[in-house]
């Protein structure tokens, strides 16, 4: 057992006294790993994102050893293997640590997409990424964002509930994904109605619309159009 103290990142230290339970004292540390997330006292899951990086080169370095551009697995198999084994990997609680830590594999994913490509030479990004079918880190998170999300407010009232408050905290670090949603929605009613709703985007209520229910059914094909299309738009 172990006890974590988070606080604002501009106080340097705090002077706690021991703490006890049972008679065991309980030693106070600067990360914890729980569930497979390594939380730290700054809330800024840099230690997270950097074991999670080494996790991925490790992984990719298996399935790509004995390859080379003139023999062993092609790029759609390799692109299986990515997505399947590596970007899970990567993605697991994505919602809570990688906003703020998406620089921290651009390299990585630089890397993954020349070896996919075959190319002596870095190829436009985007343009591979298309042809190759790997969306950018930054999609891919925002794709889990979105499934996330509703699958809390359909699912459970304790987290709808926390949803609610979190969409009038407009100061809140996670404000970000509930816009997401939004969009979302916006563009499934959209393809419902087949109506333009642009000027209605923004007050588009998650609380105050009860008419949103059944847009909240969902398939993970739709989010993944809905983002797609953002996605070769740029």
């Amino acid at each position: 057992t172990e006890c974590i103290i988070l606080y604002p990142p501009k106080q340097t230290s705090y002077q706690f006294s021991k703490l006890r339970i049972c008679g065991k004292e309980i030693n106070y540390v600067e990360k914890s790993t729980v569930l497979g997330l390594t939380i730290d006292r700054d809330l800024n899951f840099e230690r997270h994102a950097s074991t999670k990086l080494s996790q991925c080169w490790f992984a990719w370095y298996n399935i790509t050893k004995n390859c080379t551009r003139k023999w062993g697995l092609n790029a759609s198999s390799l692109t299986i293997l990515f997505k399947s084994v590596v970007l899970t990997k990567l993605l697991y609680a994505a919602p809570i640590w990688l906003k703020g830590n998406l620089d921290t594999f651009k390299d990585f994913y630089s890397r993954v997409i020349l070896k996919i490509s075959g190319a002596t030479h870095h190829p436009p990004r985007e343009l591979t990424s298309i042809v190759l079918d790997i969306a950018p880190l930054q999609i891919e998170y925002e794709i889990i964002v979105i499934k996330f999300l509703l699958k809390s407010i359909c699912s459970d009232d304790n987290m709808k509930a926390l949803i609610y408050q979190l969409e009038e905290s407009k100061a809140h670090r996670y404000q970000h994904q509930v816009k997401l949603l939004k969009s979302f929605i916006t563009w499934k009613k959209q393809l419902q109605c087949d109506t333009q709703l642009e000027k209605t985007a923004r007050k588009i209520s998650l609380f105050e619309d009860m008419s949103l229910t059944p847009v909240m059914q969902y398939t993970k094909e739709e989010i993944r159009l809905f983002k797609g299309q953002i996605w070769y738009s740029h």
